[in-house]
């Protein structure tokens, strides 16, 4: 159930980072998508309660899944069909078709992708979560899918290949142990992905125009921009900073240059 619940956990992360790029799509709150997830990982995983293994100690088929610990005797061409099939619906599902939704979502926000190398220095926290949320997007996607559909590849190869009386890590121990790393690596790597993404690891050099409060005695402004110079003709203006020191009192017009400043009426 675990390899089912990791997808979706990250698929569920994924689309939740993209919404805030893309408002137009649905939000979808956290108690529903907690449920859905588990659900989906636990009614994916209950077909093995019936799919049958050939244990070859035995000469029997039982079970995958044993707390029934109950022996079927079957023919072992069965088994072989049932495991193929199980294994080889859950690795599209949760192999390649999270992949492609994964995929689908960076290209939905190609249009975002300009904030990855663009952006040098952030002025706003409107744009600064804007870019966290691109370095996720696209980092953990990457990452991810690089990873989790050529391992989906490779599980499907080996269930539609393998003998009935074949033993994974007898068999391929070395192959076995270098996925296993991978995979706790990537496991690992997931928290230090979000903390580079929420910007904590690299300390913020703060503006020297950080913490600017502008005053407006008259809202009746018009104002027009040039390439880096936003030119605001406003009647009366006092712009302080944090210390309450006066930087510039204009009764004209203010020019900025390199400088964003949003302003809300």
């Amino acid at each position: 159930m675990a390899l089912n619940l990791l997808p979706l956990t990250i698929l569920s992360i994924s689309y939740e980072r993209m919404r805030k790029l893309k408002p137009s799509f649905p939000k979808v709150k956290i108690a529903k998508m907690l449920l859905a997830i588990w659900s989906v990982a636990v009614f994916a995983a209950l077909p093995a309660l019936w799919t049958m293994e050939y244990d070859s100690e035995k000469a029997v088929c039982v079970k995958v899944a044993k707390p029934f610990s109950q022996l079927c005797y079957v023919c072992v061409q069965v088994a072989t069909l049932h495991r193929m099939v199980f294994q080889v619906v859950r690795s599209i599902i949760f192999h390649f078709v999270v992949g492609g939704v994964l995929i689908f979502e960076l290209y939905i926000v190609r249009s975002k992708f300009k904030y990855l190398y663009k952006v040098k220095v952030v002025h706003t926290d409107k744009i600064r979560r804007k870019v966290q949320r691109v370095r996720f997007l696209y980092c953990n996607s990457i990452i991810f899918v690089s990873y989790w559909i050529p391992l989906g590849i490779f599980n499907i190869c080996y269930e539609l290949t393998r003998k009935p009386s074949t033993r994974l890590l007898k068999e391929y121990p070395t192959a076995m142990y270098i996925v296993s790393i991978l995979f706790f690596v990537y496991v690992m790597c997931l928290p230090l992905i979000l903390l580079w993404a929420s910007d904590l690891l690299r300390g913020r050099k703060k503006s020297g125009h950080a913490g600017i409060e502008m005053r407006m005695s008259n809202s009746d402004f018009s104002r027009h921009s040039t390439q880096g110079i936003v030119t605001c003709h406003i009647p009366n203006i006092t712009i302080t900073t944090e210390r309450n020191e006066i930087i510039q009192r204009d009764t004209q017009a203010v020019m900025m240059q390199q400088v964003q400043v949003e302003v809300y009426v």
